[in-house]
């Protein structure tokens, strides 16, 4: 998982930290799940594609014969970050829309979830102490298997 900075994907870009870790990752073609939060005017389509575009193998790295290359980004969590109008409580269950129907305007293929506000914060906390640990190698290979239905909005 790479937790992106700035969280929110803020004028659509990243962070130079994340987007060399991002880097390392597509050197060695390794696949990764990036970890964005709600908010700053950004939505989640615009977040996802951020994403996306980021874990695109370099044009010179891309596949022969013209094959187009996936992005090695697998996937979106979003941290739900909103409170109720009243304050405090998180709102929740949270439906995530694509009213500007930008996912089919960009091309948005990796898929995308919400997860609460606490385990937004869980995870943000389990990778800063990872990174904090002195092991030689951040990233245990795995695979992940992501079963999708397809979804108009």
């Amino acid at each position: 998982i790479v937790v992106c900075c700035p969280r929110t994907t803020k004028g659509g870009k990243l962070s130079s930290q994340t987007v060399s870790e991002m880097e390392t990752l597509r050197q060695h073609r390794m696949p990764f799940i990036a970890y964005v939060e709600r908010g700053d005017g950004v939505t989640f389509v615009q977040k996802a594609m951020v994403c996306q575009r980021a874990g695109v193998l370099e044009k010179a790295k891309q596949p022969p014969n013209g094959a187009t290359s996936e992005s090695l980004c697998l996937g979106v969590i979003v941290g739900n970050t909103a409170a109720s109008s009243g304050g405090g409580n998180e709102v929740w269950p949270y439906v995530m829309q694509d009213t500007k129907k930008e996912a089919q305007t960009f091309g948005l293929k990796v898929p995308v979830v919400m997860i609460r506000r606490e385990d937004g914060m869980r995870l943000v906390q389990w990778a800063k102490r990872r990174d904090e640990s002195n092991n030689e190698s951040q990233y245990t290979p795995c695979r992940i298997n992501i079963h999708s239905k397809q979804a108009n909005s």
